[in-house]
């Protein structure tokens, strides 16, 4: 049948054939048109797909370069040698501690894998390689730079949220002395659930969060359980050895010994404690057990070779008392050259001993870090240069002994380690005695001299020397005490070094700004209650104080001294050395002082006294007393081998009742009187010295 015979068509379509043949043409482009539109959608879908795919291959193969080698090396070995319960503190707190100071996940885990593990408790690693798995999981699924970054920014905003729900229960606080802690779940994961809510913005940024997130929490939560059941191991063991620390200070050795003993009981690798034990035992002074010290010593460094300084310190002060002056020397220099390659090493534990911010709230708790700073960075009793200087002087080689300390003085100023240099003084001065005074005797003569400048915030200082010495590459320790600062408590400020400070001038150090903290509140120069410097030369190392200063000392240290005779406490060695020294002089004193009237045209006489130079060493005040008045030195200096004194406007002493002149010679030795009378005539002549 044609087209043109079936009923079924309009007669006009059956009557004109063509155009039916146009209809079914135009109906079939549309259709041809929506397939090649499908296809074509069809065909970029699944370009998209596998583009899709491709970068989620490259985002998790470059999740695994990323994060293998941290998850490599978190990963605890089969039997660690031993568990160091200071090092998996430490490298606890470094990890958590890095997450503020890094902006994304490639440094931080460049961090995380430079790290050293060895000897850090399995338990805490395990659970610290959990974690970052779990996130690693997830950064893997990150394709997106802006979800990446939402991903570091929400891990890193709940490992310090849960790090801050610890409970601690004991009246210091975090980590105090009576401290225990607890995390509570419960609580850890409301914190989690309001952590979530306020991040819910950033949350929608991070590719299929809701899978990985409770998995990731409870992570955490594990994590977070482990490290504070070592952090409250850690603080027992510190408990004992602060105790240690204070009983040091303290001098009481057996209470030291007696708790050092105690922390290694609990941590039998420790390395403080065992330091501590040593040295307790050493100045106990029984040779019986000098060996029990040296045996300490010996596991010490077997176990920790590469902080060796301490110990070796502790070695040949052992081998000093033994009167192995050989054997002691070469522990010191070997002491000496080692403690500046270790510092870092052995102060590895300071950032710990930050998390313990309650120590900086009190005097004892400051006392028991410096204690550990001295023993970990050689200052005071650790001071190699020191010890050696005392090996020299029981030698008799005082030179040698003079260079080593100022060897030492010249390391902590290399070192620009100023906070040191006060306990490090005042140690040289105890463990030397008098030799450390007779380095440079005419200490008292330089003066500290400090004024306000009208426009900054500083200090102008400056020294006066009144010696005849000139003192070259010359720096100035400023020391200045805050109100609400402990009384004996200084914080320290340097001032420019200058080249020398030259005899009978005024030497100006600049402008020092002086701003601290005390108890968390900013200190500056209207809070200052008193200031003292420390002068660092090649020459000598020396107190440098204002008059004012040195006058209130020695009359503090006069009531000490009359409160010491009427008890049974002995004198300190160095004390007892000097108080020979100043009978040996007071005794010297009638025929090698000078005295001269120098009559004045206008009036009141001068009276002018030379006195051997061997007084200096007592660090005197002088004072002259005449008609019931009391005079001060106009003039008071150093000229080659006397001291000279000028006292101005006294009398005219050409009148027939002139009386009695007297020199007041004060130390804390006790003082001195000498007497001048006329001997008839109108000359005055020595009459008599009194005590």
């Amino acid at each position: 049948m044609t087209e043109s015979d079936d009923p079924t068509l309009h007669p006009a379509v059956r009557s004109r054939p063509w155009v039916r043949r146009t209809m079914l043409g135009c109906i079939s482009i549309p259709l041809v048109l929506a397939l090649l539109l499908g296809g074509l959608i069809w065909w970029r879908g699944q370009a998209v797909a596998e583009r899709q795919e491709q970068a989620r291959q490259e985002q998790a193969e470059r999740a695994d370069e990323s994060f293998q080698p941290a998850l490599e090396k978190l990963t605890p070995p089969p039997e660690p040698d031993f568990v160091d319960i200071d090092k998996t503190i430490r490298v606890i707190h470094e990890i958590d501690l890095a997450l503020q100071n890094y902006d994304g996940f490639e440094s931080y885990l460049q961090h995380l894998g430079h790290q050293d593990y060895r000897n850090v408790a399995p338990e805490v690693l395990e659970a610290r390689r959990e974690l970052l798995d779990r996130v690693r999981e997830l950064y893997a699924l990150q394709t997106q730079a802006n979800e990446q970054e939402a991903l570091w920014d929400f891990t890193k905003g709940m490992m310090l949220e849960v790090l801050s729900v610890v409970e601690a229960e004991g009246e210091w606080g975090v980590l105090g002395p009576t401290g225990s802690f607890s995390l509570d779940k419960e609580h850890a994961r409301e914190v989690l659930a309001e952590f979530r809510q306020q991040q819910s913005a950033r949350a929608r940024q991070i590719r299929d969060l809701g899978k990985a997130r409770d998995g990731l929490f409870e992570a955490m939560i594990q994590y977070s359980d482990v490290y504070y059941s070592y952090v409250e191991e850690w603080d027992r063991i510190s408990v004992l050895r602060d105790r240690a620390y204070l009983a040091l200070v303290e001098r009481d050795w057996p209470t030291v010994e007696q708790n050092a003993r105690a922390a290694i009981e609990l941590a039998p690798k420790e390395r403080e404690a065992h330091l501590l034990a040593a040295m307790a035992i050493l100045e106990q002074g029984n040779p019986e057990r000098y060996s029990e010290a040296e045996e300490i010593l010996a596991d010490y460094l077997d176990e920790h070779p590469g902080r060796s300084a301490p110990a070796l310190l502790l070695l040949g002060a052992l081998e000093r008392e033994r009167g192995n002056h050989e054997a002691a020397r070469l522990n010191f220099q070997q002491a000496a050259a080692y403690y500046p390659k270790q510092a870092a090493l052995l102060t590895d534990m300071l950032d710990p001993y930050r998390m313990r911010s309650w120590l900086r709230k009190s005097r004892d708790g400051t006392l028991i870090i410096e204690a550990y700073k001295d023993t970990m960075l050689g200052a005071g009793y650790f001071s190699p240069e020191l010890q050696l200087a005392a090996v020299h002087f029981e030698r008799d080689d005082f030179e040698a002994g003079k260079r080593r300390v100022l060897d030492h003085f010249a390391r902590r100023r290399a070192q620009q380690q100023w906070d040191f240099v006060l306990s490090d003084l005042a140690f040289a001065q105890d463990l030397l005695g008098a030799d450390a005074h007779r380095i440079f005797p005419e200490g008292a003569w330089l003066d500290l001299q400090i004024s306000r400048p009208m426009l900054t915030s500083g200090l102008n200082v400056a020294v006066r020397n009144r010696t005849g010495e000139t003192l070259r590459n010359a720096s100035l320790v400023l020391l200045v005490q805050f109100t609400d600062m402990h009384p004996g408590d200084y914080m320290t400020f340097n001032a420019r070094t200058q080249p020398a400070i030259r005899p009978h001038t005024v030497t100006s150090f600049g402008t020092v700004r002086v701003e601290g903290e005390v108890l968390g509140q900013p200190r500056g120069i209207d809070d200052v209650v008193r200031h003292r410097a420390i002068l660092i030369s090649d020459e000598a190392v020396v107190w440098v104080d204002t008059d004012e200063f040195r006058m209130s000392e020695l009359e503090r240290a006069e009531r000490d001294i009359r409160k010491q005779r009427t008890s049974s406490q002995g004198r300190t060695a160095w004390y007892q050395e000097l108080s020979t020294k100043f009978d040996d002089v007071s005794g010297q004193l009638p025929g090698q002082t000078v005295m001269e009237i120098q009559p004045s045209t206008f009036g009141r006489d001068a009276v002018v006294f030379q006195l051997p130079r061997e007084v200096a060493i007592l660090r005197p005040a002088f004072r002259l007393t005449y008609g019931g008045k009391t005079y001060h030195a106009a003039e008071n200096r150093i000229d080659e081998d006397h001291i000279t004194l000028k006292f101005t406007a006294v009398e005219d002493f050409s009148k027939e009742d002139t009386g009695d002149l007297e020199l007041g010679i004060r130390t804390i030795f006790g003082e001195v009187v000498l007497t001048y009378g006329k001997d008839g005539g109108v000359d005055y002549r020595f009459d008599r010295i009194s005590r």
